[in-house]
């Protein structure tokens, strides 16, 4: 059993980042996405999930956007800032989210996720492209190579080679990996 730690940095700021994503149809059997968050504040995780969406998207837009949704409700109702930073990486996405007229390639999608764009018009959240390569929430919603997923882990705070107590840096919360991974995957 692998025991790892969250390490807070001291030296970071405290600004929250959350990082959203979606792995479109991905599941074999109903073609469902699963949506995929992560926020950090220094250089630490303080709130992630994974869930498989509720509907089939029908284009990686409409799932990244459901993502996107799911991300700012737990960003204004969890985190409680004035305003934080969502990294997105679908183009696609952040246009919807930006634009408020319908097309008949968007119209199907709920209004309900139109919350979204009232968030960014109120300065709740912002909305910023993050290249895939550097999708921090893909940790929790695909297989990748193990490079990627040690990078990832790194960028949450998750590390293996720390004492399991609080140092002078930051803060240190211990967790055990397959804990972390059965209670953040639903697979209903």
């Amino acid at each position: 059993m692998t025991s790892l730690g969250i390490l807070y940095s001291g030296e970071e700021s405290l600004n929250p980042i959350g990082y959203s994503v979606s792995d479109w149809g991905n599941c074999k059997i109903n073609r469902k996405s699963t949506s995929g968050y992560v926020f950090t504040m220094a250089r630490g995780a303080v709130s992630w999930k994974s869930k498989k969406q509720d509907v089939i998207a029908l284009s990686s837009c409409e799932a990244e956007y459901r993502a996107f949704a799911s991300s700012v409700k737990e960003a204004i109702i969890s985190i409680e800032y004035s305003h934080i930073l969502l990294q997105v990486d679908n183009q696609g996405a952040i246009k919807m989210s930006k634009n408020d007229s319908s097309t008949t390639r968007t119209k199907h999608i709920d209004i309900q996720y139109h919350f979204v764009r009232d968030s960014l018009s109120k300065n709740l959240s912002s909305i910023q492209c993050c290249p895939t390569s550097e999708m921090t929430a893909d940790i929790l919603t695909k297989p990748l190579p193990r490079a990627l997923n040690d990078k990832f882990l790194s960028k949450i705070g998750l590390n293996s080679d720390i004492p399991l107590r609080a140092c002078d840096r930051g803060g240190v919360l211990a967790i055990n990996v397959e804990q972390f991974k059965s209670s953040n995957l639903d697979t209903h």
